[in-house]
């Protein structure tokens, strides 16, 4: 709710991107991941690369993490 309310919220973003990959959808946190890093690359010490790198390490989905792993590179890059 608070994203939908305020999609420059980063920190709802990020809980959200949490509460999506702890529900076993992978893809949609890895959206929420991904747009924080698109609107704040620094945004609390790289949190968004960092959550991204973390997703990247408990999902099992090789092929979603290398889609995404293609698009924060090239977001950071």
């Amino acid at each position: 709710a608070a994203v939908a309310a305020n999609g420059a919220d980063l920190r709802a973003r990020h809980l959200l991107g949490v509460r999506h990959l702890l529900d076993g959808h992978d893809e949609a946190a890895l959206e929420q991941f991904l747009e924080m890093l698109r609107q704040d690359r620094a945004f609390d010490d790289n949190l968004p690369r960092r959550s991204l790198i973390d997703a990247f390490r408990v999902i099992e989905d090789e092929d979603l993490v290398g889609r995404y792993r293609r698009k924060m590179s090239s977001l950071v890059f």
